[in-house]
Formats: structure tokens, sequence, C-alpha cells
């Protein structure tokens, strides 16, 4: 079996800066942004330049910066934001999809040797430097056979948690309406009123470390789950702390407007802001309203191509004025679509794991040979 390094294989150029527009400018391109490397779900676009750096469907591309670092994406077409890089090919001897696959096995190695003490970046060495084996093309075709059915499987929870995710919403929005139009003319409140809102800070780089020192150190959605954070490194110099029942807020970059809960007190990076919600009866609600307004967030903010929420912003965000007892009804007709996501959830978890488990041990040579 023939072996190259990720530099014999592809020339790699750093994406730009990229002006966004709204969606019917009859010039516009796609704008590629780290979101984009996983789903479709929020296409943007901006008006193409020769100055902009594009990708095609022949291409890899890797999230070059931040907390999503080393998330490969592959099979798309546009402008590439700053924070990306793309992979064009030198040689025609390969499939695409076969290499992009095999470097989505390295995406934790990769995030692991990053550079930076507060915002990762790629090491261009180390991942010029990795070695992949290319074999035959119909075994490169067989392995991403099987691998695309795994993930297939994979795909069809996520669409069963997408559909009854669209039933709680459609619920939501028969009850109380749209949150941002407030069609159904709800008095309101600022978030500001209802919750404190703290505004994460980076500790010294110094104080980072991976032994379990000091408190759990979150940065942004590369530590969230589907509901509480995963602790993967620590500070011993915390600035800003989140506490057990905050809203984790994610106020940066392409993932502005995800959210977790706390369930325990973490440091926590300027990439993230915690909302205290003060009576306890409204913070399943508020949560909601901060949900159904993510569209709004990813559109709107201080920076022009890189999202940049502040804390007036999140202040002044509308919350209904609703009764506790329409809340309490409200909660009680989606109690079993609840239960029905939280078992899908689980067996996405199972099929996530076991996919793991098969690219590791495809790329190891366990199931396939030259």
């Amino acid at each position: 079996m023939k072996e190259f390094t990720v530099k014999q294989l592809f020339h790699i150029s750093k994406g730009k800066k990229v002006e966004q527009v709204v969606s019917d400018n009859i010039n516009k391109v796609r704008l590629i942004q780290i979101e984009d490397l996983r789903n479709n779900d929020n296409i943007k676009y901006c008006v193409g330049s020769n100055n902009y750096v594009y990708a095609t469907e022949d291409d890899v591309i890797i999230a070059w910066d931040g907390a999503n670092a080393g998330t490969i994406g592959y099979n798309l077409k546009g402008a590439v934001g700053s924070t990306l890089a793309v992979l064009k090919r030198k040689r025609e001897d390969f499939l695409v999809t076969y290499v992009a696959k095999f470097l989505q096995s390295k995406s934790q190695f990769l995030r692991d040797n990053c550079t930076g003490a507060t915002i990762p970046h790629i090491s261009r060495s180390v991942l010029e430097d990795i070695v992949i084996p290319i074999p035959s093309i119909e075994v490169q075709s067989e392995i991403v056979k099987v691998l695309n059915k795994a993930q297939f499987l994979i795909d069809k929870r996520k669409e069963q948690l997408l559909a009854m995710s669209e039933l709680t919403q459609s619920v939501f929005l028969e009850m109380f309406g749209d949150p941002y139009l407030n069609n159904k003319g709800w008095e309101v409140q600022s978030l500001g009123e209802v919750a404190n809102i703290v505004m994460g800070q980076s500790p010294p780089g110094d104080s980072y470390n991976l032994k379990n020192n000091g408190l759990p150190l979150l940065n942004g959605p590369a530590e969230f789950t589907n509901k509480y954070p995963l602790e993967k490194q620590w500070t011993t110099s915390p600035k800003k702390t989140s506490e057990k029942g905050d809203i984790l807020f994610c106020v940066r970059g392409a993932t502005a407007g995800r959210m977790n809960f706390s369930d325990k007190t973490y440091a926590i990076g300027r990439g993230l802001a915690a909302i205290k919600v003060k009576n306890e009866n409204d913070l399943h609600f508020v949560f909601l309203i901060l949900k159904f307004m993510y569209n709004h967030f990813q559109n709107t903010s201080n920076g022009s191509t890189f999202i940049n929420i502040d804390k007036k912003t999140l202040e002044n965000i509308p919350i209904f004025k609703v009764s506790d007892s329409l809340k309490e009804r409200y909660f009680n007709i989606i109690e079993g679509i609840e239960k029905q996501k939280t078992l899908i959830e689980h067996s996405l978890d199972n099929l996530e794991a076991n996919y793991g488990s098969l690219i590791n041990s495809v790329f190891r040579k366990e199931l396939f040979t030259a």
C-alpha cells in the first residue's frame, strides 16, 4: 500500500475575510464557514471577488482557527472564510472523499497539537506531516461505502431529532408566537431584567492544563453536548465563572447562539456568557426563547463577518411575560416528545461512538488491505 503525506497530496490555502450579503443578491456565491462543515442548515452568501479563496466539490476544507479547529468538511463549493483553509489536490490517484474521511479520524489529533494559548490554530507542519495510506481506488471506494452506510444511520437519527425539535417548536409557536416578531403581542421584559449576565474572560495562557488542576475551562461549543458540557481542559486562574443552573451561551463566531446548561462551576472563556436566570421557574422558558432566536443571533452582530454578541445585545433580548400556568401547560404537552428525544439521543451517542471505532479500525487496516 502506498503512503503519502498531506503535503505530498495537497496545496493548502488559508481562507480570507469575506463580507456576507443578504441571500437575494443576484451576484451571490456561497460563503463557507465552520458550521457548514457539519451541515447545510444555515447557508450564507457573499458577492464573488478575485481576492477570495474558493473551494470546489473536489477539495477538502479544514477549520483552522478557534474551538472547532481540526473539523473536516468536503463536497462544498464557495468562498472560504478566514477561519478555514482549503486543501487542493496535487494528484489524481485517490478519492477526495476517502482522504477527507481519513482526516476526520485525525481531527482530535490536530486539535490536540494546535498552537495558540487562548485561540487554537492548526499547526501547518503537523497537518502536512500526517501520513495517509492510499490503497487501490477499489479499496478506497469500498471503505467510503462502509463508512457512508454507518453515517447514514447517524444521519437518520439526527433527522428524527430534528423532526421532534420541529414539533416542539410548532407547539411553542402555536401557543406563544415568534419570539423575535412577537406576533401575538405579549407584554415583554428584557433578558437583563430576568437574568444576570456574566461575559466570559480568557484566563492567562500559562494557567491552562490537561491535568485536572483548578476549574474546568470552557471556551465554546467544542466542549458542548446535547445538554451539559464535557471537561477537556482546566485553569488554575479563572477570571469569570458559571454556576450550576446557568445557561451557557456562545457569543462569538459561527456557533453564536448555541447553548448548554452549566451542571457545576466552570471557568468560562471569552467565547461564552453565563446567563443566570433569577427565578428558577423561568429558566427553561428563557432557554426556549433563546433557542428559537438562533438564526437571529447568526445574522445580527457587532462584527461584519465574525459574529460577536456583546453584553448589551444579550441584555436587550425580549422575553415574553407569560403566566406560570401557561408555561406549565406547554411543558406538559411536550413532555412525551422530550422523553422520545432523550431515547434517540442515547441511540445517536452509541452510533457515533461505534462510527468512531469503525473509522479507526478501517484506517488501521483491520478491515481492509490493499
